[in-house]
């Protein structure tokens, strides 16, 4: 049976029967390392000898990232690739790079032997003598091939076995290698581990990629049901995005997971089909970069989904500051107190780096655009600070467990305190708590506080300038804005001027709405909207920016500008100049 059909156990099997195989081999040729160097006193032949060992060095770096993979797979029993998947799979196929080319070597030598910089006793030892890796891997040859039996198998013995010999025959002259029954035994056995190594390198992504499929087709299918259940009779239902074009839609909104905003954003750009993009409008700034690219490139219409540009807390602070009433702007602050953070972002996919970047980006991506749009500028210069301060000790639920279910089916207000909650994502490795410092490109000077375990939630903008200071108390209907424009020797409660944000039609839930109505206004007639397509790549820049400053010591970063000729392509509405 082939491991594609085995699972992932069966994956976990071949790593663990080819690391003892490695781990062995290695020991055999440390042993007999002293017979194969005449001396150890020169440094040069020692090193030299580790150079012409690839058998060596190679499976032992393989045997480590063998035995980190395998121990995260049981500890986490998780079967998505790793860092050490990947190493693994790396430095197994480079030692059989490595071989080949040995091999290869060998049986070319002859023909330069003379010109040959390598020792007489070193082109003895390449060709044969540091190899017993190879004829000692008896159980690993067996398990290999009677595991993999691929239809390439035949092959790959055949050439690596006329190789092996090839490369032997030189370096014996005398043949005695032949003379005895452990010769053709040798040659067998060197010819199935390998191609039992090769073989599995081959295998492992595709069982590893097989093993995703099936979890992914498996959370489809229930998603599928899903939305057949809360959507009106009639109304479609596809299990994948390209099924879409045969219904004829005219435009699409993409709410989907982070990471996956750039693939099927450029699918539908591509396809001609005007895209509503979610925030942020990705992880990554090539990502963004190429989003917008894609947009210009086709000429479809492109809307990111910044909806707080339409909260009626952040209007009336632009109107504040637009009146000119506080004078010229210079610093602004934004504090988000998260309660919700437990439920909203650490029981899904949303607490995962490769998801998401970080929440710097991901959650904050809202406010650097809103306070990009209350500073009339682009962020230039970001440093951030944060960590994993209480989710990382909480208990996680098993892999798998959550497939089908949404933020609505786990939210209670019941989970409290912080340090108490459980059932969390498998994986949490994005920040809990992060603070952000940002100097726009018109010196404006921004911070952001973003916490994910205080027991309220809401967010406060501190808008200074230079005739005064605005401020929300609360983002919802009935909190207020307040605005101070006198001087006093204390905390005056009673501002100079106080709006309340009315009862209806102001809050996010509004905003989503008015986002939506923009938007299909903006396909159906084109034109400048509320929102921007650069703001929302340079808020991803920033926000990606910040989270790799806070990951290595607060170190700070210049936010690259966009193409000027992208950027005044959106500017003008996305209208092309000719």
């Amino acid at each position: 049976m082939h491991p594609r059909a085995l699972g992932p156990y069966a994956l976990q099997m071949q790593r663990l029967t080819v690391l003892i195989a490695v781990l062995a081999a290695v020991s055999i040729s440390i042993v007999s390392g002293p017979q194969l160097i005449p001396t150890w006193s020169s440094p040069t032949d020692v090193a030299q000898w580790l150079v012409y060992s690839p058998n060596l060095i190679v499976p032992t770096c393989a045997g480590m990232c063998a035995l980190a993979a395998t121990i995260t797979t049981v500890r986490t029993r998780r079967h998505t690739p790793t860092l050490a998947d990947t190493g693994w799979f790396l430095l197994t196929r480079l030692y059989l790079v490595c071989y080949l080319a040995l091999m290869i070597a060998c049986v070319a030598m002859p023909a330069v032997k003379l010109a040959s910089p390598i020792p007489p006793v070193y082109y003895q030892a390449v060709v044969s003598d540091t190899s017993p890796i190879l004829a000692l891997n008896l159980p690993a040859a067996i398990c290999c091939i009677a595991v993999l039996r691929g239809r390439h198998t035949a092959v790959y013995l055949s050439i690596i076995a006329l190789l092996q010999i090839m490369a032997l025959i030189p370096a014996n002259p005398t043949n005695t290698v032949f003379e005895t029954a452990v010769g053709p035994l040798y040659f067998l056995l060197v010819a199935m581990t390998h191609t039992g190594m090769l073989e599995w390198t081959l295998t492992t992504v595709r069982g590893l990629d097989q093993s995703r499929r099936s979890a992914r087709d498996a959370e489809r299918a229930l998603s599928v049901e899903r939305a057949r259940g809360l959507l009106p009779e009639g109304v479609a239902v596809v299990a994948d995005h390209r099924d879409l074009l045969g219904h004829g839609i005219d435009a699409v909104v993409l709410t989907t997971p982070d990471d996956t905003h750039e693939e099927l954003a450029c699918f539908f750009l591509e396809a001609g089909i005007p895209v509503y993009l979610e925030k942020p409008l990705a992880i990554t700034i090539e990502a963004a970069d190429h989003i917008l690219e894609t947009a210009r490139r086709t000429g479809t219409r492109l809307y990111v989904g910044h909806n707080m540009r339409h909260m009626e807390v952040v209007r009336l602070l632009k109107s504040i500051i637009d009146s000119g009433r506080i004078g010229e702007v210079k610093a602004i602050w934004c504090r988000h107190f998260v309660g919700n953070g437990g439920d909203y972002y650490f029981r899904d996919w949303h607490a995962e780096r490769r998801h998401v970047t970080g929440l710097l980006l991901q959650k904050a991506a809202h406010d650097i655009d809103v306070m990009s749009w209350l500073a009339h500028s682009a962020p230039a210069r970001v440093v951030g600070m944060g960590g994993l301060m209480v989710y990382g000790e909480a208990e996680r639920r098993p892999a798998g467990t959550s497939a089908g279910t949404v933020m609505q089916d786990w939210f209670s207000l019941e989970h409290w305190p912080a340090d108490e909650v459980d059932g969390l994502n498998p994986v949490i490795d994005v920040e809990d708590h992060s603070m952000l410092m940002m100097t726009m490109r018109n010196g404006v000077m921004t911070s952001y506080q973003q916490c994910h375990f205080t027991p309220d939630y809401w967010r406060s903008y501190t808008v200074i300038g230079t005739r005064g200071r605005a401020e929300n108390l609360g983002d919802g209907a009935g909190d207020v804005v307040k605005v101070w424009t006198e001087r006093t020797e204390h905390y005056a409660e009673r501002a100079t001027q106080e709006y309340v944000i009315a009862e209806e039609g102001t809050g996010h839930d509004s905003a989503d709405q008015l986002a939506i109505d923009e938007f299909l206004r903006f396909v159906r007639d084109g034109g400048a909207t509320e929102v921007s397509p650069v703001s929302a790549r340079d808020a991803v820049a920033a926000g990606g920016l910040a989270t790799r400053s806070l990951r290595s010591g607060s170190v700070p970063f210049d936010v690259p500008e966009l193409d000027a000729e992208l950027a005044d392509y959106f500017h003008r509405g996305q209208h092309n100049s000719h």
